[in-house]
């Protein structure tokens, strides 16, 4: 089963969990990263929705990011950025109502979103640290590490 508009996925894991918002663009990366692995391992998906590669905090896809801006900008996501402190800031994402028309008419599979529903409940509300320790060990095979791992 193939995803043919990658935006869609991305949308679906905002709107999932009732629209839980998600904390930090490392956080959905790795959102992302664990539904398109959980679904090749479940034989959902027979190809990566996202291209990935290992780079500091673990699995990152410059593809993903790309199509998260471009949502931004036509106005499906909500973005907000909130300063914690001296150059901290924290990235919020939420689905817009414009994000879950646009979602409704392109529905994805159903057994799709079951698992980004499953992931998103058990992740999101994570640790970050903890997230990232647990893309680590259950999916990063040790000689992928980029060379600047951090945890």
């Amino acid at each position: 089963m193939l995803i043919e508009n990658p935006q869609l996925f991305i949308l679906a894991i905002l709107a999932a969990n009732n629209g839980q918002a998600i904390y930090g663009r490392t956080r959905l990366m790795k959102l992302a990263y664990i539904i398109q692995e959980e679904l090749k391992k479940r034989g959902i998906l027979t190809k990566d929705i996202y291209p990935f590669q290992n780079y500091y905090y673990g699995p990152y896809s410059f593809k993903l990011r790309e199509d998260l801006d471009t949502l931004v900008k036509n106005g499906l996501i909500l973005h907000q950025e909130n300063i914690l402190g001296d150059f901290i800031k924290e990235n919020i994402y939420r689905i817009t109502d414009k994000g879950l028309k646009e979602l409704m008419q392109n529905q994805l599979n159903e057994k799709i979103m079951k698992v980004i529903e499953e992931v998103k409940k058990k992740y999101n509300t994570m640790p970050l640290f903890s997230l990232v320790r647990e893309v680590y060990k259950k999916y990063v095979q040790p000689k992928k590490l980029h060379q600047n791992y951090y945890f």
